[in-house]
């Protein structure tokens, strides 16, 4: 009976990690007395290894217990192009900057707002954002260099979907008349 339980709880663990579609990708260890980078290097850094100033992860301060165990940047499940991604059961929405700061109507009114949601896990209508989305401690420098590398995914050329990823359908061609 005990390892029937065992191996429903680790079919369990696998199936929550498949669904969700970002399961964080292996980070190397930072390399000790590396000069940490500024600006939007810095920026990608956190965003793709989840690694800031410090050159350590960041502090993890709440949302899914599994970015404690593996912690990852936000591209592990944004998508590389920071465009989002469908899942067969949901969404993973896009953070490149025109999606949060563009438009007429963007989501945050500020680049502050953008950086608070990461920290606090509240969206700027005060919703709170799925519990899978990690909230990482961030300094201010480091806040400003993740919005700025969001502004360089903008310039980013699409990603390639991953296998699993539904493709958009193609329009449909007009009969020919003849």
């Amino acid at each position: 009976m005990r390892l029937v339980t065992v191996v429903c709880l680790l079919v369990l663990v696998v199936g929550v990690v498949c669904y969700c579609g970002c399961a964080p990708k292996p980070v190397a260890p930072p390399t000790a007395g590396a000069p940490a980078p500024a600006g939007a290097a810095l920026g990608e850094s956190i965003c793709k290894t989840g690694i800031g100033a410090s050159g350590q992860h960041l502090a993890f301060t709440g949302g899914s217990d599994r970015f404690k165990q593996e912690p990852g940047g936000c591209l592990g499940c944004h998508a590389e192009d920071g465009r989002g991604r469908t899942l067969p059961k949901g969404k993973i929405p896009a953070i490149n900057y025109t999606a949060l700061r563009g438009g007429a109507k963007p989501l945050y009114a500020s680049d502050d707002a953008v950086v608070a949601t990461v920290r606090g896990g509240t969206n700027s209508l005060g919703r709170v954002l799925s519990s899978m989305m990690p909230r990482w401690t961030l300094t201010d420098p480091e806040g400003g260099a993740l919005v700025e590398y969001l502004k360089v995914l903008d310039q980013a050329p699409p990603a390639a979907k991953p296998a699993g990823e539904p493709a958009k359908p193609a329009a449909k061609a007009a009969p020919s008349k003849g």
